[in-house]
């Protein structure tokens, strides 16, 4: 049974159709209450109600029907007493069923006794409350005495209105399945429309779900995927951990490789320095007998040269022997015509002296003494030096010979240039070497050599270096080098020093270049070679090579001459003795206009002059003036001819190279 408030109150007018169904769902069992307002339903309301309730469940439609059925019956009962005003009876009901039949008209009439019950609701003629049953007010009424009631009434009468309304409900059955055959298709088109709708939205679902599931799916792969990442990293992790521990192992075991190696290379480096002491003491012993070799070979070389130096010294000797015999004779016989001149003083001037006939026109008297003396000068050096030589059976004499060369020519070679540093390291060292101070010959000499060791050796170094010094003036300008102003600058400082190695310089100069004193060595009967070799030239070849070399060497000794004037005039007050007028531009001057008072030799005298003019002409302009321009046209217009007469064959080359030059002279100034 419903509770009281699941009941529609004070409800005006009857319910819908629809309204009773719902009420029939929610009500246990399918039971009616009476206030459906089912006796306001027309039939086809009632119809319709039944053919809706086809859909329902078996108990809902069976209550539907009964209480269609018990509706009816009041109501044709009602208006039947109604009708002859006679009171209702009420309907009797089983003690099973509890179904129970009530007019529920009071919705159109309210009561008007105390109790609220309308006048003509069957519950009115009740004289006790009666008990709540089915189709029963909520109203407190006695349900025993209710129930009572209803026994009393008779069951034919029951029955009878049972019939008579399953007469009428089966006009109304008739009706009802001919509107639900009309409704059949309907239902069908609103099930099948419901269907489509329910599949519309299944797919819709479905497609809800396939989002969802893909979503899911994504959702998934994503998590493989991360879960793959993870794996992937430790896998990564675990790759990069053992190659960690790779390469650890590997460096380790590349140290240990590395440290074998190394000892390896420690005791290969051992072995091998071992190996190259080996060697290096077997190079030593090897040098050193190299050396020893080469300086048993250098010490025979030595003694080679020194013997041909002692060889061309000696023909040299000789040769001024000849020439001195030769002078002697002259001065002999210059003596006895003085002697002559002296017994007839008639016949001559007295102090007059006149040169042997072989020597005139090639010297003049005043330089032939001169030239005398020079000649002396070196023969007491050489004499005072005699014991000094190379082929001397004292080995310190020999010693000594080797060393003083050593120190003389070693030094003398190197000068090749003009630095100031270079000359004055130079001057140290032949200042110290003749001052008898230890020196060395180089860098690889080990022992130092003092000419004072010997009592005459001072004697010999200076004589020796004088020698080499204007020796040098060959290979200077044979090899073309322009060590001429070094030269003349070591020359310069040592003449300042020893003036007597100045004095000796000149000697030497007379000696290799009588050229310069003037004296114009005549040529005579003799061949070119005999003539070189009395000029203390040792030349062999052809006669034009022995010209060429000569001319050569007499241009270097007058090129290294020129430069030392003009080296000299720059150092004031020089003292050198009687070479000081030698080494200055009158002694030039003298050379110059002396040689033009004697007879000229071919090629020579014509290599004296340019040699000197090429060098020196713009310092004889500036000294002399006009007494120099008349010198030179002097000798272009009458000396120059002179020589050009007694100049053949490839002499005259050289003649005519020297007008030129003396023309361009002219046209310079």
């Amino acid at each position: 049974m419903t509770s009281p408030s699941s009941q529609p109150q004070n409800r005006r007018g009857s319910m819908k159709h629809g309204e009773i169904l719902n009420v029939l769902r929610n009500s246990p069992k399918g039971q009616l209450h009476y206030d459906t307002g089912w006796d306001e339903m027309g039939y086809y309301a009632v119809a319709n109600l039944i053919s809706t309730t086809q859909a329902e469940e078996d108990s809902v439609k069976i209550a539907v029907i009964e209480r269609v059925i018990r509706v009816t019956k009041w109501s044709e009962e009602r208006q039947a007493l109604r009708d002859s005003e006679v009171s209702p009876v009420g309907t009797s009901s089983g003690s099973g069923s509890r179904l129970t039949l009530c007019e529920n008209g009071y919705h159109r009439r309210r009561s008007t006794n105390n109790n609220g019950i309308d006048e003509d609701s069957p519950d009115s003629l009740c004289i006790k409350p009666r008990r709540r049953g089915y189709g029963i007010r909520e109203d407190e009424y006695d349900d025993e005495a209710i129930e009572r009631d209803f026994q009393m009434q008779q069951m034919t009468d029951q029955v009878n209105h049972i019939e008579a309304h399953l007469r009428h409900y089966n006009v109304i059955n008739e009706r009802l399945i001919q509107t639900a055959n009309k409704n059949s298709q309907k239902q069908k088109d609103k099930i099948f429309k419901d269907l489509n709708e329910s599949l519309e939205a299944l797919n819709v679902s479905l497609e809800d779900t396939d989002i969802k599931y893909r979503a899911n799916l994504s959702r998934q792969s994503l998590r493989n995927l991360e879960l793959e990442a993870q794996v992937l990293a430790d896998v990564s992790a675990k790759e990069t951990l053992w190659q960690t521990e790779n390469e650890a192992l590997d460096r380790e075991f590349e140290l240990k490789k590395k440290h074998k190696r190394e000892q390896k290379a420690k005791e290969n480096a051992a072995a091998q320095a071992r190996e190259a002491a080996a060697k290096a003491a077997e190079e030593r012993e090897r040098q050193l007998k190299v050396q020893q070799e080469q300086a048993a070979a250098d010490a025979e070389a030595l003694i080679a040269r020194q013997k041909l130096e002692v060889d061309e010294a000696r023909k040299q000797e000789e040769t001024l022997l000849a020439q001195q015999e030769t002078l002697l004779a002259a001065a002999a016989a210059v003596e006895q015509q003085t002697k002559q001149a002296q017994s007839k003083p008639e016949a001559a001037t007295i102090g007059e002296t006149v040169l042997p006939a072989a020597l005139q026109g090639f010297i003049l008297k005043e330089d032939c003494d001169k030239y005398m003396r020079c000649n002396s000068l070196i023969q007491s050096y050489e004499h005072a030096t005699k014991d000094i030589s190379a082929s001397s059976d004292n080995s310190t004499i020999k010693k000594f010979y080797s060393g003083a060369s050593k120190c003389i020519n070693t030094p003398l070679n190197a000068v090749a240039n003009t630095d100031p540093g270079q000359i004055s390291a130079k001057i140290t060292h032949f200042i110290d070497l003749i001052e008898g101070k230890p020196v060395y010959a180089s860098s690889t000499m080990t022992t130092p050599f003092t000419s004072s060791v010997l009592p005459n050796g001072k004697l010999f170094v200076i004589r020796l270096l004088a020698f080499r010094f204007v020796k040098k003036a060959e290979s200077e300008i044979l090899s073309e080098k322009k060590g001429f102003v070094p030269l003349a600058a070591i020359a310069q400082r040592l003449s300042r020093k020893f003036p007597e190695w100045g004095s000796l310089v000149q000697a030497y100069f007379y000696k290799l270049c009588p050229f310069l004193v003037p004296f114009n060595l005549p040529r005579g009967d003799l061949s070119l070679q005999e003539y070189c070799n009395s000029l203390g030239y040792d030349l062999k070849g052809s006669d034009s090579t022995l010209l060429n070399e000569m001319l050569a060497r007499i241009k270097g000794y007058c090129s290294l001459y020129a430069i030392m004037v003009q080296t000299f005039e720059k150092s004031q007050q020089l003292d050198i003795g009687d070479a000081t007028s030698f080494f200055t531009i009158g002694g030039v001057w003298e050379i110059l206009t002396k040689t033009m008072r004697l007879d000229p030799q071919p090629d020579v005298t014509v290599m004296v002059y340019q040699t000197l003019l090429e060098l020196l002409s713009d310092r004889l302009k500036q000294v002399y003036g006009l007494q120099f321009s008349k010198l030179m046209h002097v000798l272009t217009s009458g000396y120059l001819p002179k020589i050009n007469n007694i100049s053949v064959g490839a002499s005259q080359s050289g003649v005519v190279r020297f007008h030129t030059f003396l023309e361009d002279q002219f046209r310079r100034r």
